[in-house]
């Protein structure tokens, strides 16, 4: 049940979803409350974000590499933990404390945030990063 969603692009498409939900509710057995919760479609990062800040990672990594014995892994689990900060993760029902938050779960809003935080901090630390003009986060910032 966790993996259903209907993303609808406009009134042509509600019919359809309405129908689906309403399938799966005569299925349903009620053991546990059954929701429906229509909420704004809010875009995931993006593969053009995603990629920028690995290659950030690795620029970092090969700057700091003269001091420090860190590679791109050690840089993105600290820009995280600085950042996006931790969260308790539960696994069945074991709840597993502190663990750095997951880049894969951001939008696309939360996404340029943290990139304009390890853009800052790296200017801060003397770090050059790559700052492709026609990269997204790039399009982005200059609205």
């Amino acid at each position: 049940m966790e993996g259903i969603f209907y993303l609808v692009r406009d009134r042509s498409e509600l019919d359809h979803a309405i129908k689906s939900f309403s399938k799966l509710a005569n299925d349903w057995d009620f053991t546990q409350p059954l929701a429906w919760k229509p909420v704004a479609y809010v875009s995931p990062r993006t593969f053009s974000q995603n990629a920028l800040v690995h290659v950030w990672f690795s620029e970092m990594a090969t700057h700091f590499a003269r001091k420090v014995d860190i590679d791109a892994e050690g840089i993105k689990m600290l820009m995280k933990n600085m950042f996006l900060g931790t969260e308790d993760i539960t696994v069945g029902s074991t709840v597993i404390p502190g663990q750095v938050r997951s880049t894969s779960k951001l939008d696309k809003g939360e996404m340029m945030h943290f990139l304009d935080n390890i853009y800052a901090w790296a200017v801060d630390h003397g770090v050059k990063l790559t700052n492709p003009n026609d990269s997204e986060w790039m399009r982005l910032k200059n609205g």
